[in-house]
């Protein structure tokens, strides 16, 4: 297997978490956001039920990872997720407040 069914599944994944193959708008996650939602995630602020539902999904995927793989791909899906949800709640707020 190589790495690339790791990452394919992630991306596979995100898409149809954030929507399907539709775009989020102008939307833009930058380093320092995406490092935020993954030390949330990592320090267990994420909603539970979500991520077993990410990693029901995974199981659901037409590709074999490892359970370290799989461990990876849930947590950056989930981490990607948290990245979104905080933006879009940051620029909604700042839309009502203009």
């Amino acid at each position: 297997m190589s790495d690339g069914d790791a990452f394919g599944a992630g991306l596979a994944l995100a898409c149809h978490v954030l929507g399907g193959r539709t775009p989020i708008g102008d939307l833009r996650l930058d380093h320092h956001s995406l490092a935020v939602a993954m030390t949330a995630v990592r320090g267990g602020r994420c909603d539970r039920a979500m991520v077993r539902s990410i990693r029901d999904q995974i199981e659901e995927l037409h590709v074999v990872l490892t359970p370290g793989e799989q461990d990876a791909v849930a947590t950056v899906i989930a981490a990607v997720i948290w990245a979104v949800l905080d933006c879009s709640v940051r620029e909604l707020d700042d839309t009502l407040v203009a």
